[in-house]
């Protein structure tokens, strides 16, 4: 006899349908609803949206890996190196005890880290939201008017789904870069260069563009 006033919406995390327009892709972008692209702050560490996507801290490197639980899982690292990792909210380690209880919480924490990095790509109609191995993080963009705040975030009732959608766009795959790719003020020789494939891209490509 009640009013149902919410709904239930079922996301099957583990289908292998949801990677296969990632098969072979090398580097990518990941751009909100509002036409932002993610990218990383010169810190190395902060995330932010802006509408740039030819910005080199806009592209990913992308590795598709196997968790230990058989999944299909994602792994994104940004120009600089470093891998897209939810936040470790809620553990502290602390009274570190000796011998096999010490072994044992060490574990737990290199299980944690590599738990945070690991992302679950999950279709929602023709875009997708990313999900972390580690708790129920979701890679979002803060929907206010004007921020640019990006990173990941536990969706509350008060959320639409709009700020955890996400095109993926390839920018390079094994079977070589898309025509969507965009190079950006650099010539075509430097920015091939210093493109996606040739590992930590920033500093080459600041170096590049003071140099001309």
């Amino acid at each position: 006899m009640l009013e149902c006033t919410h709904h239930l919406v079922v996301f099957n995390a583990n289908s292998r349908g949801a990677y296969e327009s990632l098969a072979g892709a090398r580097v990518v972008r990941l751009r909100t609803i509002h036409d932002k692209y993610l990218t990383v702050d010169d810190d190395m560490l902060g995330l932010r949206q802006q509408h740039d996507g030819s910005l080199v801290r806009a592209w990913w490197s992308v590795e598709s890996i196997t968790d230990n639980r058989n999944q299909l899982r994602l792994r994104f690292q940004n120009c600089f190196g470093l891998d897209l990792a939810a936040p470790l909210s809620d553990f502290s380690l602390q009274r570190l005890a000796g011998g096999k209880a010490a072994s044992a919480v060490l574990r737990q924490i290199r299980g944690l880290h590599d738990a945070r990095k690991k992302w679950a790509r999950i279709r929602v109609g023709s875009r997708f939201m990313v999900r972390s191995n580690f708790e129920d993080y979701f890679l979002w963009a803060d929907p206010s008017p004007g921020s640019d705040a990006a990173g990941a975030q536990l969706p509350s009732s008060s959320n639409t789904l709009d700020p955890f959608l996400w095109d993926v766009e390839i920018l390079e795959s094994d079977a070589g870069a898309s025509s969507s790719m965009v190079v950006g003020p650099s010539s075509s020789l430097a920015a091939a260069e210093i493109g996606p494939s040739s590992g930590p891209w920033c500093s080459n490509m600041f170096f590049t563009l003071q140099r001309k």
